[in-house]
C-alpha cells in the first residue's frame, strides 16, 4: 500500500519537482517547482548532478520522498548528490536508484526515515559514499540493496570516518556491499538483517554495537563479512545462517582479523537452519569474549567450518563450540599457525547427538579433557598436524569413544608429526554397542598413561581400528595394555613402532586382525603369556611383520601371507631378547626371515619348508625343529656375523644367495654367513646373485663367500 501510494505521488509531482543539473540545491531556479524544502508537500527528483556546499543552514529535503535517478522504474536517466560540509536532514525516505549516486563529505546527515539505496529494479549500480561525516542517522527502516540488480550490478555504501547510528532495522541484501572505516557505528533496533542474494559487510577500524543481528537469513542467500581491528559487540543472540528468521539454504562466511568479539546476551547460534553452510575466519590476536557457548549446526544438513590462523595460543582460550545434533550436520574446526604457549582445547559434549565433528590442531600445544570430548556421544574426530601436541587433562576416568549403547557414534584421532599424550587418563574405551572408532598416527609419538588400557571393540556391534605408520623410524606409539575385545578390530603396523606389554582379546569373534606391513612392534616388558593373544589372524604384508623383541615374549598365531604382492615383506627380527613362534600350524607368509639380533624360535613347527626363494639370513639365532627346509640365504655386509642356526638346515632345490654390501669391506676376504649344527642340499645353492669377485663355499656346517683374488681356498 505505501509503495502505491508513493507510486502515485511521483506521478502527480514529479514534474514539479524535478532538478536537472548541473546547479547547488539551494539555487530555487535550478527546481521545476521551487527549492525543495521540509514543507514540500511534493517529493524531489533529482537528474543529472545537484550539489550542496558549504551551507550555513540545515538543507531540508522534502516531506515526501528525495530520490536520485530515474525512479520508481528502471530508465536511462541518471542523477548523483554531492554534498560538501553541509547539515543534510531528509524527513522522510530518500531512494537512490539506478546508475546515481550520493556523495557526503563533511558534515551531517539525518535520514529520519532512513534510505533505500537501489531501489528501481534492474538497476545496473546505485551508490552511497560518506567520507568524514560527523554523524550519519538512519531513523527508520533502511535498505542496502532494496530490488535486484541486472547481471553483474550491484549497490554499494561507503562510510569511511564519523558515526553511523541505525535507529531501526537495516537490511543489506541484493548484491549489496557495505563497507565501514574508522567508524563508530551502533544499532539500537531489536534486529538488522543481513540477506538474499550475495552480499557483503566490511567493518575495519571500527566499534561496532548491535542488537540481535541476522546473517544469511533468507532461504538460499549468500552473505559476506570481514572485520579488522574492529570491536564488535552485539547486545543480544548473533544469528549466522539462521535462527529465528529463517535462511535455509543460505551461506555465510564471517572472517575477524585483530578482533574483539563480545556477546553479552544468549549465546551466537552458526548454521542453524537445514542445509545451511557458515565459515567462520580468525586471524591474528582475537579476543572472544561470551557469556554462552557457540552453539553450532543445529540445522538438519547444516555444515560450520571455524579456521583460526595466525593466532596466539591465550586467545580463544574461553571459546566452546557446543553442537546441537541437527541431523547429518557437520562441524569442523581447525586450529593453524598457533603461536607460542599453550592451547586450553574446550567442547562441551551435551546436545550434539547427530553432528559429526572434526577437529583439526595444527603446530601448537593443546591441552583438554578428552573425557568430555570423547564421552560426548557424537561423531567426533581429531586431527593432529604440524608438530603439534595434545594432552589429555583428564583425571583417573575412562575415556569413552561413543558413551551411549546404539547411537552408532564414532570417534578417532589421526596425528601426523604430532605428539598425543594421555598423561593422566585411566583408560581409553570403545566399549558401547555400535561404537567406533579410529586411531591413527603418522610419524608422530603417543604416551598412554602408564597403567592404562587401551580397549578396541569391546561390545560385540562395535569397531576399533589402531594405525601405526610414518617413514621417520623413531617414532613410538607406547601403550602397556591394548585389549581387543568382541568387536571387529584391526591394528596396522605400516611405519614407525607400537610399543606394548601386551596386547589380549575376548569373546569368540573371529574378526580380530593385526597387518604387518612395515611398522614395527616392540616389547615393552617380559611376558609368562602371549605377547598378543592366540587367534588374531596375524597378516604379513609387502612392508614385512618387525619384532622388535627386547624381552621374552612369545606370539602363538600363525603368520598367514597377506596383500596383493605374491611375495610378502617375511619376517623381521630386531631386538636383544628372544621371540617364540608357538604356532603349530605351518606360517604361509612367503618373504624372508631375517635375524637381526636376540633368538627366534620356530621349534613348534616340523618338516617346516619355506616357500620357493624364501632365504633365511641376520645375524642372530634362529631356532628350527627337525626338517627345516630353505630357499637360501640373505646376507648383508653391515652384519658383523652371519646367522646362527640352532638346529639342521637343508636347502630346497632353486635356493639363492642374496649378499649385498661386502665389496666396502675391502679389509676382509671370508664372510660365513650361515652356520647350522648341518647344513645339506649344497648343491641346490645358485650362486647367481654373488657381486663380481666373489664365491660361494659351502664346508659341512657353514655358507661362506670368499674373494676370489687368484688364490685357491680350501675351508674346512
Amino acid at each position: 500500500m505505501f509503495l502505491a501510494l508513493s507510486f502515485l505521488a511521483v506521478l502527480s509531482a514529479r514534474a514539479d519537482n524535478v532538478f536537472t543539473g548541473p546547479g547547488l540545491w539551494m539555487d530555487g531556479t535550478k527546481w521545476s517547482g521551487g527549492k525543495p524544502t521540509s514543507s514540500s508537500t511534493a517529493g524531489a527528483l533529482i537528474h543529472g548532478l545537484c550539489a550542496a556546499t558549504n551551507a550555513d543552514e540545515i538543507i531540508y529535503g522534502p516531506n515526501q520522498w528525495t530520490a536520485i535517478g530515474d525512479w520508481p522504474s528502471k530508465g536511462t536517466t541518471t542523477g548523483r548528490l554531492d554534498v560538501n560540509n553541509c547539515y543534510m536532514h531528509f524527513p522522510t525516505l530518500l531512494y537512490v536508484d539506478n546508475n546515481s549516486e550520493y556523495f557526503q563529505e563533511g558534515g551531517t546527515n539525518y535520514m529520519a526515515k532512513g534510505f533505500q539505496l537501489g531501489y528501481g529494479a534492474g538497476y545496473q549500480s546505485s551508490r552511497m559514499h560518506m567520507k568524514n561525516v560527523d554523524y550519519v542517522y538512519l531513523g527508520d527502516a533502511s535498505v542496502f540493496g532494496q530490488n535486484a540488480p541486472d547481471d553483474g550490478g550491484f549497490a554499494e555504501y561507503i562510510q569511511e570516518g564519523g558515526i553511523f547510528l541505525g535507529g531501526s532495522t537495516w537490511t543489506v541484501k541484493n548484491h549489496a556491499n557495505v563497507v565501514f572505516s574508522n567508524c563508530a557505528i551502533t544499532n539500537t533496533a531489536q534486529y538488522s538483517s543481513f540477506t538474499t542474494g550475495t552480499s557483503s559487510l566490511s567493518f575495519t577500524n571500527c566499534d561496532v554495537r548491535i542488537n540481535k543481528p541476522h546473517f544469511a537469513h533468507d532461504a538460499r542467500s549468500h552473505f559476506e563479512m570481514y572485520m579488522s581491528n574492529t570491536v564488535y559487540t552485539c547486545n543480544y543472540q548473533t544469528y549466522i545462517s539462521g535462527g529465528d528468521k529463517g535462511g535455509a539454504s543460505s551461506t555465510c562466511r564471517w572472517e575477524m582479523v585483530d578482533c574483539a568479539w563480545t556477546n553479552t546476551g544468549n549465546a551466537v547460534a552458526v548454521a542453524a537452519v537445514s542445509n545451511s553452510n557458515v565459515n567462520l575466519v580468525f586471524r591474528g590476536k582475537n579476543v572472544f569474549n561470551h557469556g554462552a557457548a557457540v552453539l553450532v549446526c543445529a540445522g538438519i544438513d547444516s555444515r560450520a567450518l571455524v579456521e583460526f590462523a595466525d593466532c596466539p595460543a591465550s586467545d580463544f582460550s574461553s571459546v566452546a563450540f557446543s553442537p546441537q545434533g541437527g541431523a547429518n550436520s557437520e562441524l569442523h574446526v581447525v586450529y593453524r599457525n598457533i603461536v607460542g604457549g599453550t592451547r586450553s582445547f574446550r567442547i562441551p559434549g551435551a546436545s550434539n547427538q547427530r553432528t559429526r565433528c572434526f577437529f583439526e590442531l595444527d603446530n601448537a600445544k593443546y591441552q583438554g579433557a578428552l573425557n568430555v570430548m570423547f564421552n560426548a556421544n557424537a561423531f567426533q574426530y581429531y586431527v593432529l598436524n604440524n608438530g603439534a601436541s595434545f594432552e589429555n587433562t583428564a583425571t583417573d576416568s575412562t575415556i569413552y569413544a561413543g558413551n551411549v549403547d546404539g547411537g552408532g557414534y564414532k570417534a578417532g584421532i589421526c596425528a601426523t608429526n604430532s605428539t598425543v599424550l594421555f598423561t593422566y587418563g585411566k583408560n581409553l574405551s570403545c566399549a558401547k554397542k555400535n561404537s567406533h572408532y579410529c586411531f591413527s598416527f603418522y610419524d608422530s609419538d603417543v604416551s598412554i598413561a602408564t597403567n592404562a588400557t587401551w580397549s578396541m571393540g569391546t561390545h560385540a556391534s562395535s569397531t576399533g581400528r589402531l594405525v601405526v605408520d610414518g617413514t621417520t623410524g623413531r617414532n613410538v606409539v607406547d601403550v602397556k595394555y591394548l585389549a581387543c575385545g568382541n568387536g571387529t578390530n584391526d591394528i596396522y603396523l605400516c611405519g614407525n613402532t607400537l610399543q606394548v606389554l601386551q596386547i589380549s582379546r575376548s569373546g569368540g569373534n573371529p574378526e580380530q586382525r593385526i597387518h604387518f606391513n612395515g611398522g614395527t612392534l616392540r616389547s615393552r616388558g617380559a611376558q609368562s603369556s602371549s605377547w598378543y593373544a592366540a587367534g588374531f589372524i596375524s597378516l604379513v604384508e609387502e612392508g614385512g611383520a618387525v619384532f622388535d623383541a627386547r624381552h621374552a615374549v612369545t606370539v602363538p598365531s600363525r603368520l598367514r601371507h597377506g596383500g596383493e604382492a605374491a611375495k610378502d615383506g617375511g619376517v623381521v627380527k630386531k631386538g636383544s631378547g628372544t621371540l617364540t613362534l608357538s604356532s603349530a600350524s605351518a606360517h604361509d607368509f612367503t618373504g624372508d626371515i631375517v635375524v637381526e639380533e636376540g633368538t627366534l624360535i620356530m621349534t613348534a613347527l616340523s618338516d617346516y619348508a619355506l616357500a620357493a626363494g624364501q632365504k633365511i639370513g641376520g645375524s642372530g639365532t634362529l631356532k628350527v625343529g627337525s626338517g627345516f627346509i630353505a630357499g637360501g640365504v640373505r646376507f648383508d655386509g653391515t652384519w658383523t656375523d652371519g646367522l646362527t642356526v640352532d638346529g639342521n638346515v637343508s636347502f630346497a632345490p632353486g635356493s639363492t644367495v642374496d649378499v649385498t654390501g661386502v665389496t666396502k669391506k675391502t679389509e676382509r676376504k671370508r664372510f660365513t654367513i650361515l652356520s647350522a649344527d648341518a647344513v645339506s642340499g649344497a648343491e641346490n645353492l645358485s650362486a647367481a646373485g654373488m657381486p663380481d669377485g666373489w664365491k660361494l663355499r659351502v664346508i659341512d656346517k657353514s655358507v661362506s663367500i670368499v674373494r676370489d683374488d687368484g688364490f685357491i681356498f680350501v675351508i674346512r
